[in-house]
């Protein structure tokens, strides 16, 4: 896996969820290109100014909710998200993200990283 797509987020779970998270990943590389799929239990992450000044890999993130819901915002936009639906986000730029809050359950989600010159026919400017 490389490291460098992977970026820090502060990441979050509800108190009375923190002694029962749990985590599944399976990765995999297709030249730049990495992907996860992440079984998990609810949890929110941030990407905030100060993590993305410690590393910004310049990578765009797309998500495809494969079970569960959630809500991203960045740059003041917010998507909610279900099954089937497709985010892009730039991890260059502050965001949250909110997954399956409302319920015990467990999530799945698929993302997709690549280096932000994959895409240098998108101004950064556009967000996600």
């Amino acid at each position: 896996m490389n490291a460098k797509l992977w970026v820090p987020y502060e990441l979050r779970c509800a108190p009375e969820l923190e002694s029962e998270f749990q985590a599944q990943v399976a990765t995999s590389e297709f030249g730049q290109v990495q992907t996860a799929l992440m079984t998990t239990t609810p949890y929110s992450i941030e990407r905030t100014p100060k993590l993305i000044r410690q590393a910004d890999p310049e990578v765009f993130q797309l998500n495809c909710a494969v079970r569960g819901t959630g809500r991203l915002t960045q740059g003041g936009r917010r998507a909610d998200v279900g099954v089937g639906d497709l985010v892009l986000f730039d991890t260059s730029r502050p965001c949250r993200a909110d997954f399956a809050p409302d319920t015990a359950a467990s999530r799945q989600l698929l993302l997709l990283r690549f280096p932000a010159l994959c895409c240098h026919c998108l101004p950064r400017s556009c967000g996600a």
